[in-house]
């Protein structure tokens, strides 16, 4: 390649370009920073985009450079916890999804039992622990078993 053909970067370095496997391990990057939070929907198809456009190395690390830098789908570094209502909640460890299933348990488990007081009688038969036990045995299905479920997809 011809000294014209490159674009150097200011310490003289050429610019180095990349192929389909850097862009796809860019978005498997994107893809887990969306899915604990750090990155709302429109901007995870902004960059998306942009990483489909990249040509150039610095082009990718462009669209990382305010992500902490994942291991293993997992971030290396810890940032503090924003005060915003979106992010991975970093004192629980849970992600987004997975404090959605909670909350969606719990949300479910007041349903039933309102509807078991205001049907049934608090002296009758407390049926609404069968849906309950039903829906939190998958609900601990899901948050205990994502982390074995991450690293047999990446396999």
């Amino acid at each position: 390649m011809s000294d014209a053909q490159q674009q150097p970067l200011p310490d003289g370095v050429p610019e180095v370009r990349i192929g389909d496997a850097e862009r796809d391990r860019v978005i498997r990057d994107l893809q887990a920073h969306y899915r604990d939070g750090r990155l709302g929907l429109g901007e995870f198809e902004d960059r998306v985009e942009q990483v489909a456009a990249a040509r150039t190395a610095s082009q990718l690390d462009h669209v990382l450079v305010d992500l902490p830098v994942l291991q293993d789908g997992q971030p290396v570094t810890t940032q503090p916890a924003s005060t915003g209502v979106t992010g991975a909640d970093t004192r629980s460890g849970l992600s987004a999804a997975d404090r959605n299933a909670v909350v969606r348990l719990a949300v479910l488990s007041v349903f039933f039992v309102v509807l078991w007081a205001v049907t049934s009688g608090v002296g009758s038969h407390f049926w609404p622990i069968y849906p309950i036990l039903g829906i939190g045995m998958g609900t601990a299905f899901q948050v205990f078993s994502a982390d074995e479920d991450d690293d047999t997809a990446e396999s």
